[in-house]
């Protein structure tokens, strides 16, 4: 339905709105039939079954003319009429109420039009003469009803109409024997009325097609208009909101510009009020001619009378020590190596004195080529400022040769310092014997370390050994206190164990030599996120994770310093209900700040300070496993790396452990080369 009136309203805006039936069958195009079958149906539903009624009771009523016109064969018309036609067309009167009827209602129709005629030609052949020479009359009336009253389209009604008419000259022509005048009269006139039916029938088809597509143009003319008018509405709302907005924006510009007006004036009024009490005044150079401008105030700072007072000056007035490094001055100002200029220079007075003067200025004028016309400025008499600045330089002078004249009192002295410097020299020297002691030191620490760590894994063995043969072989003998005490040997046992592993891995990373390589931190995190979470499927925790570069740094030492800090936010977080584990980045101070955030227990921020120290914890071991050693191997890897570590935490409300890492030469080659490709 909708293709079909695009279809139209587009015919009908091209202007192209004149009918497209075929002639001869009078058919719309399949889409346009379909909706006027559809519409006709509708119109004529009512009407059809209302012609059936009047149909089965002409037929009823017609009977009365058999008995008159043939009595003897009586019996046999009143069977043709009631148990052959009137029963067709009660039977199309009662399909008109099924649901299928509205599909086939046509040929419906036809097919009891023309076996009702078919059944006006039996009752002539089946008749005497009389009925053969007068019944053509009742065919010529079921051509009628067949044509106009029962709302048959015109071509199935001709077809109905020919074939009945066929049928009546093969009836005449081989079975009923009238007179020649007679078949012909009869034939003429049943043609003749045919023709005329059919022209009828064409012309009121027609007529009601025309009606039908006028009335489909009209709505789809008014559809369009509202469209159109609905459309306008939408504009006008836009435009009008448009303006609104406009008229909104030029109220507040025009708010704006008067209080810019308003500020404006006030700040002309503070300037003028600063220049009369600072006595600077204005001046201008023309860089066409290379005039020096100077205004009524300027003339004053020079002491010139009224009647003396010039517009303009060449720069040959200036002071000739002063004059090349005013034209530099200016040349940088053309060349825009600066924005503004700031000169200190010499100006004759009327008297023939020298009058220092500071002068600021900047392009103010330009042409219509952009080529710089004017340079303006204020400008001060800063003659006092240079005379004290003369005063103070002698006076500095005189200061010189005083501190000279005490400086050789002094050279007695250095004698001294000579001997404290070699002191310091010496004391020096024993530091760093005593820094490579240290060192010694601490390297005989990792060593003595890892051979304790080592050393006490085998007692540790034998009692883990012991305790379990004892709860496998004497497991009957023991009580309940006995067999206690093994778990609790075997517990402290099993974190002994786990201890000495700590402090063996403690004292391995003094030793091992860090191998840069380009880590994806993201994916890293993921992954030790997904094998820590793995054991526990029941608990509710998400992983967050920033974008990150890729950061140089050793992969295996990274790798333990995030399956600490992920870890230890995955036990802090085991109340929670839904807990979020947040990895962020941020380069602050050129360095790879990395964050490992949770919405955990928290900690007091009092007891920081102790958080990266060995065996250090800052909740109970009832609460949360683990023997205070993972932080420490986090703060010593990162140390190793050249990175510091801290945390932040508030109790009840989560720990967020902060890490940095420096940028390695390989990042900022890396960053260098990706910005000269772009």
């Amino acid at each position: 339905m909708s293709i079909l009136r695009q279809g139209v309203s587009r015919k009908f805006w091209e202007g192209s709105i004149r009918m497209h039936v075929n002639p001869i069958t009078l058919s719309f195009p399949p889409l346009l039939e379909r909706q006027f079958s559809d519409e006709h149906f509708k119109s004529s539903r009512l009407f059809i079954r209302v012609s059936f009624i009047i149909g089965i009771l002409m037929y009823s009523a017609f009977a009365l003319l058999d008995r008159k016109v043939a009595p003897e064969v009586l019996t046999t018309l009143l069977k043709i009429r009631f148990l052959y036609i009137c029963p067709i067309i009660l039977i199309t009167f009662l399909l008109s109420f099924c649901k299928w009827f509205k599909k086939y209602w046509q040929i419906l129709i036809f097919l009891a039009i023309f076996l009702s005629g078919c059944g006006i030609i039996v009752m002539l052949l089946a008749g005497s003469d009389l009925v053969a020479q007068d019944y053509y009359v009742g065919l010529i009336l079921v051509l009628i009803y067949g044509y106009f009253l029962i709302k048959l389209r015109y071509i199935y009604a001709t077809y109905s109409g020919c074939l009945q008419l066929l049928l009546y000259f093969a009836i005449d022509y081989f079975y009923l024997d009238l007179p020649p005048q007679v078949s012909f009269a009869n034939g003429f006139f049943l043609v003749s009325a045919n023709l005329a039916l059919i022209v009828g029938s064409y012309f009121i088809e027609y007529y009601t097609r025309s009606d039908f597509y006028a009335r489909l143009l009209l709505d789809l003319e008014r559809e369009n208009v509202q469209r159109v008018n609905s459309e306008l509405e939408k504009e006008v709302s836009r435009r009008t909101a448009e303006l609104d907005s406009t008229n909104q924006e030029l109220r507040h510009k025009i708010k704006e510009l008067k209080l810019s007006q308003r500020e404006l004036q006030e700040s002309e009024e503070q300037l003028r009020l600063a220049f009369d009490a600072s006595d600077a005044s204005v001046w201008s150079l023309d860089l066409v001619s290379m005039k020096l401008l100077l205004t009524d105030v300027c003339h004053d700072i020079l002491e010139y009378p009224a009647e003396q007072k010039v517009g303009h000056f060449d720069l040959d007035i200036i002071h000739q020590k002063d004059r090349t490094k005013f034209k530099l001055e200016i040349d940088k100002l053309l060349l825009k190596q600066t924005e503004n200029t700031n000169i200190e220079f010499r100006l004759p007075s009327y008297s023939g004195s020298w009058k220092w003067l500071h002068a600021w200025g900047k392009i103010s004028e330009y042409s219509p080529t952009n080529q710089p016309l004017i340079v303006m400025g204020p400008i001060f008499d800063i003659t006092l400022r240079k005379e004290n600045e003369l005063e103070l330089n002698n006076y500095r002078l005189n200061l010189e040769k005083s501190v000279r004249e005490r400086t050789d009192s002094l050279e007695s002295s250095q004698d001294a310092l000579m001997y404290l410097m070699d002191d310091m020299n010496a004391a020096s020297q024993k530091l760093k014997t005593v820094n490579k002691q240290l060192e010694s030191v601490n390297k005989e620490l990792e060593s003595f370390s890892y051979s304790i760590s080592h050393d006490l894994r085998a007692p540790l063995r034998g009692i883990s050994g012991f305790t379990k043969i004892l709860q496998d072989d004497y497991q009957d003998v023991l009580d309940d206190h006995g067999k206690e005490y093994l778990d609790l040997i075997k517990e402290n046992s099993a974190m002994m164990s786990q201890l000495i592993s700590d402090l063996l891995e403690f004292s391995r990373l003094g030793k091992q030599v860090i191998i840069p390589v380009a880590i994806d931190i993201p994916v890293l995190a993921k992954k030790i996120f997904a094998t820590l979470t793995a054991s526990i499927p029941e608990r509710d925790i998400i992983l967050e994770t920033d974008e990150f570069p890729l950061i140089y740094a050793d992969i295996n030492l990274m790798n333990i310093v995030l399956t600490n800090l992920i870890s230890n936010a995955v036990k802090f977080t085991v109340k929670c209900p839904k807990a979020v584990i947040r990895v962020g980045y941020s380069l602050e101070a050129g360095e790879h700040r990395i964050c490992v955030q949770d919405n955990g227990v928290g900690f007091d921020m009092k007891y920081a300070r102790k958080l990266f120290g060995v065996f250090q914890r800052m909740h109970s071991s009832e609460d949360y496993e683990g023997y205070g050693v993972g932080l420490s191997i986090v703060k010593r890897i990162i140390t190793k790396h050249g990175g510091t570590t801290w945390a932040e935490s508030e109790v009840d409300k989560g720990t967020s452990i902060f890490i940095t890492l420096p940028r390695t030469e390989e990042e900022i080659e890396l960053e260098e080369v990706n910005l000269q490709q772009d």
